[in-house]
């Protein structure tokens, strides 16, 4: 297996299947390194959190890091699992730790071809 990102990152997506704490938190941060997110939910509230503590706290995380001055990355909130996947370079998995439902989401996901699974175990 090959363990470089592909050369076009930064064209592309994160995308993030689960929308609770973890998923949340971690379109925070790629966002705050000047990454775009996508992130999957069913729940549509839990999308409208995301979008909240994206907007409330990724200049924090700029700031830690040092990026205040970059460019910010956006965060696109998806309601259908195939349209957070489309065109990602990495699929991040973060849903409860339901064995079927982790089953089911990666082996839709899987159908994204030329990205990265990541499980946020």
């Amino acid at each position: 297996m090959n363990d470089k990102p592909p050369f076009d990152v930064t064209a592309r997506p994160v995308a993030i299947i689960g929308a609770g704490t973890l998923g949340r938190h971690l379109a925070t941060v790629f966002t705050g390194v000047g990454s775009d997110v996508s992130i999957f939910d069913v729940v549509e509230s839990q999308l409208e959190a995301t979008r909240d503590h994206v907007a409330e706290h990724s200049q924090t995380v700029r700031q830690i890091l040092g990026l205040a001055q970059a460019p910010q990355g956006r965060v696109n909130t998806c309601t259908r699992l195939e349209q957070a996947v489309h065109g990602a370079w990495m699929v991040i998995e973060a849903v409860p730790e339901q064995l079927e439902l982790k089953r089911t989401v990666v082996l839709r996901a899987r159908q994204s071809h030329g990205c990265r699974h990541c499980s946020g175990q």
